[in-house]
């Protein structure tokens, strides 16, 4: 076997083996269509069946698995919109009202939930920023650059249309 071939399999394995009882059923329509034709009408019918049962399963399936990927968009959309409100509350918080909590919130949703960043580069950025010592505002403009990557994940279209307006 020729090794595109090999990494098509593997690739195409995991999305199979959700369909086995398809091919189950498949299997045992093709049996009773052939053991019954053509004398046996019972045994034919009940191969009709197999087959309805099969095409029913499949479609099941792949609803099913529709349903899950939307609901995954659908949760990862919710944690990058609450990571990008708590980014928006770590600007417009006082530097003097320092929240420890805050910060560990922030931190946790922007390495966890929002874009995957680096710890220790976001844990810099948001301390900076909590106690106030960002004199160049660096960290709070990295702060700034996160939300906007965040509005660009959540609505591609408004971030450009955002962003070609204010270059203007």
């Amino acid at each position: 076997m020729y090794p595109a071939n090999l990494c098509r399999m593997r690739a195409l394995m995991p999305v199979l083996r959700g369909y086995w009882s398809v091919a189950l059923l498949g299997v045992a329509a093709l049996v009773f269509l052939v053991i019954g034709a053509p004398s046996k009408a019972a045994l034919a019918g009940a191969g009709f069946a197999f087959v309805g049962a099969a095409i029913t399963r499949g479609i099941d399936i792949a609803r099913q698995r529709g349903s899950v990927s939307r609901e995954a968009i659908a949760a990862r959309r919710r944690d990058l919109d609450e990571t990008r409100r708590l980014a928006y509350a770590m600007l417009a918080k006082c530097p003097s009202d320092r929240d420890p909590v805050l910060v560990a919130t922030v931190l946790n949703a922007l390495v966890h939930h929002g874009l995957s960043v680096d710890y220790l580069t976001a844990f810099r950025h948001l301390a900076r920023v909590d106690t106030g010592e960002d004199p160049d505002k660096l960290s709070a403009h990295w702060l700034q650059v996160q939300i906007e990557l965040i509005n660009q994940q959540l609505d591609p279209d408004s971030a450009t249309s955002a962003r070609q307006s204010s270059q203007q």
